[in-house]
């Protein structure tokens, strides 16, 4: 299957969660085998709620219009982000690289953007590995401090 076809059928996931179906099949949303222990029972029961989906639909506009202020603004030399994307958080091998492809796009339409994959990372990183999380932190806390800006 191409990749357009596979993300568009994984676009449908917010109206099959809607109508029952991803509870029924008893697959959340997420890769909660990969969380620990404790929190797996929350995230299994927040990621077979239909809401969990709801990203799809509204993540990547609110993402577009943030990064079109930020240009269309004077701090866009001043911003730095960085983006941590997950390693591991779609079982699937096709739906995951369609989803580092996406996070490296979205990366691109940012300035001065740092892109990482974590390895051996789930979609919840600051849960899974939060001393990396931390180190990112702190890197652009001193890229700013550092640059002057």
């Amino acid at each position: 299957i191409r990749e357009d076809i596979m993300w568009q059928i994984y676009r449908l996931r917010p109206i099959l969660a809607r109508i029952g179906f991803i509870r029924l099949r008893n697959q959340p949303n997420g890769y909660i085998d990969a969380l620990p222990e404790e929190v797996k029972p929350v995230a299994t029961a927040l990621g077979l709620s239909s809401k969990a989906y709801d990203w799809l639909w509204t993540e990547e506009p609110s993402i577009n219009a943030t990064n079109s202020e930020v240009r269309s603004s004077n701090l866009s030399d001043y911003v730095r982000s960085t983006i941590l994307v997950a390693g591991k958080s779609i079982p699937i091998e096709e739906y995951q690289n369609i989803w580092l492809r996406l996070q490296k796009e979205q990366s691109q339409k940012m300035p001065n953007c740092a892109y990482e994959i974590v390895e051996e990372s789930g979609h919840f990183i600051h849960l899974e590995k939060p001393e990396r999380v931390i180190e990112a932190i702190l890197q652009m806390v001193d890229k700013i401090r550092y640059s002057g800006k």
